[in-house]
């Protein structure tokens, strides 16, 4: 179970990082139309270390790291898994590997991904955007919403990790719109800048605090048609 508790933490580090940072479609940068991706530091492929490796060797790299991860968690490996720790390091060997360097690549590797989910892209600040998103309310004038996150996907800081940084804007409207619920689908235009603030947002079972990256201010929202 504490094995399968490891794996499952590796999972949502890689599903948060990367998996979720795009459900709506990216734009042309020409028009000043942007996507999701379009606010992220990406990371180099070269440095995944599960890069370029063949099928049966990522296996092994896999298991060793969870196993690995257990051990980091300061629990003891058990006999039978102190024994299959040295087979995949001997597995790797025979495929000219070395497994110690494939994990100290692992370790900076995430530590970079966890780096870069606050990293903001300087050359979005000032400029006319347009971007797809999710609202989620800040601040209502009657029904109308006149402060709210953007977001890239529904559910979004609600009972789940909240996205990165870079990940979510801070929108404060000139225009006012009915959002009818959580989580209404549109099209953001205004002038984007850099500014990182801690946002929060009331729920049902308490209030939910979290980094932001980007600040927005709208000239128009308008529902998200593709």
């Amino acid at each position: 179970m504490k094995l399968q508790s490891a794996m499952f933490k590796r999972q949502m580090i890689a599903f948060v990082s990367i998996g979720i940072l795009m459900l709506l479609p990216e734009l042309s940068l020409a028009q000043q139309q942007i996507g999701w991706r379009d606010l992220t530091i990406p990371v180099e492929p070269q440095d995944d270390p599960y890069f370029a490796l063949g099928f049966e060797s990522r296996k092994a790299l896999e298991e060793l790291l969870v196993l690995e991860s257990y051990r980091e968690d300061d629990n003891d490996l058990s006999a039978k898994a102190s024994q299959r720790v040295a087979e995949l390091h001997e597995e790797l060997a025979s495929a000219g590997l070395g497994a110690q360097a494939l994990i100290d690549k692992d370790r900076n590797f995430q530590a970079k991904i966890v780096a870069q989910r606050s990293m903001v892209r300087a050359e979005w600040d000032g400029l006319e955007i347009k971007i797809p998103g999710y609202v989620l309310p800040l601040e209502f004038n009657g029904n109308q919403v006149v402060e709210f996150l953007l977001v890239p996907y529904v559910g979004a800081c609600i009972h789940t990790p909240p996205p990165p940084a870079n990940q979510i804007v801070h929108v404060r409207s000139n225009v006012s719109f009915q959002a009818n619920g959580l989580f209404i689908p549109v099209w953001v235009t205004g002038k984007m800048t850099i500014e990182k603030s801690q946002q929060s947002v009331g729920l049902s079972d308490g209030v939910t605090g979290f980094e932001v990256g980007y600040a927005l201010h709208a000239t128009e929202v308008v529902e998200y048609k593709q």
